[in-house]
């Protein structure tokens, strides 16, 4: 067992003379140091990253809060629908109107009182509506 203890000391004074404690503190001390500044640099990307994503998702809701407002060019809902039934009541007196006005010529011309006058050579059928309703307001 004595040479067994011998050839382990032998062997532990070998390793001793490559081992240097100061050397190995130093390298440990450095990878840390290492450490800590990855770590830093990292924390520093993963908050600039989310002061990014808070900037852009803030940007988003405010275009989304923007988009979801009514313009004021727009009317409101209730001002739409109010003009809509003006409109539409509009167009079912006048529809009335020249309904009226129809009844009235078919008479006057079953009667005797007015006649069709057909369209002038080269006058559009547009033209010819404008120059009856002109005499018929007279």
């Amino acid at each position: 067992m004595s040479i067994e203890l011998a050839e382990a000391i032998k062997e532990i004074k070998s390793l001793a003379a490559m081992m240097d404690p100061d050397n190995d503190f130093l390298t440990i001390a450095e990878a840390e140091e290492k450490i800590k500044a990855s770590r830093a640099e990292r924390e520093k990307e993963i908050e600039e990253a989310h002061s990014n994503l808070k900037s852009t998702l803030s940007k988003i809701l405010e275009a989304a809060k923007q988009s979801a407002t009514r313009p004021k060019s727009v009317p409101s809902e209730e001002a739409h629908a109010a003009a809509v039934n003006e409109l539409d009541n509009s167009r079912i007196s006048l529809a009335k109107s020249i309904s009226d006005a129809q009844n009235t010529l078919a008479s006057q011309e079953a009667s005797g009182d007015v006649y069709s006058v057909p369209p002038e050579n080269g006058q559009s059928q547009a033209e010819y509506t404008r120059e009856l309703w002109k005499l018929a307001s007279t």
